[in-house]
């Protein structure tokens, strides 16, 4: 479950750009806006796995201990945080540019704006006082993951919020009911996973 859900937050960033790409013939200025987003948010999740990796490779090599490896993965978090943020920023206004009156996806903007909220809220919430230092370093690692998820989540359903309900010379179906397919897809993917864990 736990790699599923950081693969999740490395995916979601790049499946919104390449959404994006598909329909960038909608708006030009929605998709300038929304691939420097989907970039900074893609950046922002390799380094969430950069960062974790490192610093537990860095704190046991260079003897700092827990609470060192603790500091440096704090460090790479509020760098990966704050690119997200940043991101998702870019992506809103990529949502709401270049639009007739009345033709805002509004749902999948507040959808998405949700999901980095909650995110963000993950990042501010402190971990739990545990008395086994490796068992804090495996909570630490566990919030940032369902971080990364819901922003990558957030990031995602903007992306299709900056190209739906827009006139566009393409044939492509609406991103809404492509993001609907892919959300029923991963879903159906996942029960097939945990079913086939239970037997």
């Amino acid at each position: 479950m736990f790699r599923i859900i950081e693969l999740l937050g490395l995916l979601a960033p790049v499946a919104a750009g390449i959404l994006l790409i598909r329909y960038r013939q909608r708006s030009r200025t929605a998709f300038g806006w929304g691939i420097t987003g989907c970039v900074l948010a893609a950046l922002a999740s390799g380094i969430g796995v950069v960062g974790e990796r490192a610093s537990v490779v860095l704190g046991l090599g260079s003897g700092a201990g827990v609470d060192g490896m603790l500091e440096q993965m704090g460090t790479w978090a509020w760098v990966r945080f704050l690119l997200l943020v940043v991101g998702v920023a870019l992506l809103v206004v990529a949502a709401l540019v270049h639009r007739r009156e009345g033709h805002r996806p509004t749902g999948w903007i507040v959808g998405g704006v949700v999901l980095a909220a909650v995110g963000v809220g993950v990042r501010a919430l402190a971990a739990p006082d545990i008395d086994r230092e490796w068992l804090t370093v495996m909570v630490e690692l566990g919030m940032e993951t369902v971080e990364a998820a819901l922003l990558g989540l957030g990031v995602f359903l903007l992306a299709v919020a900056a190209m739906a309900n827009r006139a566009g010379p393409d044939t492509h179906p609406e991103p809404t009911v492509l993001a609907r397919r892919a959300g029923m897809a991963a879903w159906h993917l996942y029960t097939t996973y945990r079913g086939g864990r239970h037997e």
